[in-house]
């Protein structure tokens, strides 16, 4: 009987998980990576993935297959999988026609519902975002399985960065009421202009600074030179009346820089005056009674700047001052607690009145009498703060309403002290300026300081007032302590600024030093001079 002859084995069986190359010409690949070895012998690209069937055909011949060809129009970007040993010295060109399964966000702008977003933002707070201290080019692979993002043309370190705004707000917002009109005011307005989302992340990655947390360098320098060049070209482009748009992004930069701790001696001056020579244009519709609530908001930010710029070191010029009034108007809200400010908005016009005096004293205006002026000036204090202790303001919710009455209280006496020492040249020791200090001390350590949205946040011109008033190591003991905690807290940098100016002011004061000045110490160029501060001229002790 003749043997069956034995069938003959097959050399090169099959490749199921070989490369796409092998797998083609059913050839054995050894799956090397980067590249295997046949077709490294034949010098030919070598590729790993998925090739995918559609309706029974090959992907690249079916109806799905051709809309993706380079030949549409509707041709959608193809992301391919590297390997995890995948050698970067291999720069050999890839093989175009291999699909791997993912896709791309396409180029065209997703428009996402702005309230959907604002809520969502609004409601997750992160105490703490982590961002990777040196950010690289971001991929912007969305897997697709994953939920579609709201900002899918935002790469991830700067949905991170949009996300920590949310924090950031609570450092300088009174009321959670007014972080939310923050949001509702500037993020729909971000989500339409591309200046504007980047000086709202200008902001965030600035506070990440502040706080310590890792932050690229280039990253942040790039967020700011985008919006300033941006935003000048949008000036160039037109003379009439500014947008929505263009305030929010010098506030925002404003903002910025009062974070910052102002590292630019002027440089949120500057915005203020930008701003003020914009609005001038069309100052009817940017009224704090507008109809809009987008320019009621953005005019409200505004008059606040300018406001706490009028009892700095250097106040605004006169056309910065006299435009917020005429924002504010000529007869003004009825007085009340502002929850955006914490202080009656009977206070405005008494900033305004010593910004005037200031600017005055500083040019030598012969014609104007300052200490009259002066005198009618803490009188007219006098009166407000009787008034506002007899008054509760329906703005501000009943739970807060007593943190919003001690830090009205706290603003009036550091007005007074203010007006004492820069405008008077009353010396620190007379009994009267300490007995103002000593009730304005007791009333900034009993005002509590919390992470979320309060009061609080805006107690660094009346504790820096109250420091340059103290003269006594435990006044000053409590001033360092109040401030030193805003730090901790808020992380701002004009906070440790004004810590840092105060102990230079106590420690010359100890080697003897008399008659010292708050403006002639600092000068003009020094970074701290956006802090508010006063006259410290000082008696022999």
């Amino acid at each position: 009987m003749m043997d069956t002859p034995k069938r003959r084995k097959r050399q090169q069986p099959r490749s199921r998980s070989g490369c796409l190359e092998c797998r083609q010409h059913h050839q054995k690949c050894d799956e090397r990576r980067p590249t295997c070895g046949l077709c490294q012998v034949r010098g030919r690209s070598c590729q790993y993935g998925l090739r995918i069937s559609w309706g029974g055909r090959p992907f690249r011949k079916s109806t799905f297959g051709h809309c993706m060809s380079s030949g549409s129009k509707n041709r959608l970007p193809i992301i391919q999988i590297q390997s995890t040993q995948t050698d970067t010295t291999d720069a050999r060109p890839k093989h175009k026609s291999a699909f791997v399964y993912g896709v791309a966000p396409t180029s065209k702008p997703y428009k996402a519902d702005s309230a959907s977003v604002v809520a969502s933002l609004i409601e997750a707070r992160p105490q703490h975002v982590p961002l990777r201290a040196t950010i690289e080019p971001i991929k912007t692979l969305q897997a697709v399985t994953a939920p579609p993002s709201l900002f899918p043309d935002l790469p991830p370190a700067y949905r991170s960065l949009l996300d920590y705004f949310t924090h950031v707000l609570n450092s300088f917002c009174c009321d959670e009421s007014v972080k939310k009109d923050f949001c509702k005011t500037f993020l729909p307005i971000a989500l339409d202009t591309s200046h504007v989302m980047a000086s709202v992340l200008n902001l965030a990655a600035v506070h990440r600074v502040t706080a310590g947390l890792p932050q690229c360098t280039k990253q942040l320098a790039l967020l700011r030179v985008v919006s300033v060049e941006q935003l000048r070209s949008q000036l160039d482009l037109t003379s009439g009346p500014p947008t929505e748009a263009t305030m929010a992004t010098i506030l925002m930069l404003c903002y910025s820089e009062v974070v910052s701790g102002g590292e630019r001696s002027y440089s949120w001056r500057l915005h203020l005056e930008g701003a003020a020579s914009l609005l001038s244009r069309a100052l009817s519709v940017w009224k704090l009674d507008s109809g809009d609530s987008t320019k009621r908001f953005i005019a409200r930010c505004f008059v606040s700047l300018v406001s706490l710029a009028n009892m700095s070191v250097s106040p605004p010029t006169a056309l910065v001052s006299n435009l917020a009034v005429q924002i504010v108007g000529e007869k003004g809200p009825d007085p009340h607690v502002d929850s955006f400010t914490a202080y009656s908005t009977a206070l405005f016009p008494v900033f305004h009145e010593f910004g005037d005096l200031v600017r005055a004293r500083r040019e030598d205006a012969g014609n104007v009498n300052i200490p009259e002026r002066a005198l009618r000036l803490m009188q007219q204090l006098e009166l407000l703060n009787t008034n506002a202790a007899h008054r509760d303001s329906d703005f501000v919710a009943p739970a807060q309403s007593q943190e919003y009455g001690k830090v009205n209280e706290a603003y009036h006496h550091a007005a007074i002290l203010q007006i004492q020492q820069r405008l008077l040249a009353v010396p620190a020791t007379t009994k009267r300026l300490q007995e103002t200090l000593r009730v304005l001390l007791g009333i900034l350590s009993s005002v509590e300081l919390t992470n979320e949205p309060c009061p609080g946040v805006v107690l660094f011109f009346p504790t820096f007032a109250a420091g340059c008033a103290a003269t006594l190591s435990t006044d000053r003991n409590r001033v360092r302590d109040i401030l030193k905690a805003m730090m901790e807290r808020y992380r701002l940098a004009n906070v440790e600024h004004g810590i840092n100016v105060l102990e230079k002011l106590w420690s010359m004061e100890k080697t003897g030093i008399r008659g010292l000045c708050w403006e002639n110490m600092t000068g003009e160029s020094e970074s701290m001079d956006q802090a508010p501060s006063a006259d410290m001229s000082r008696s022999e002790r």
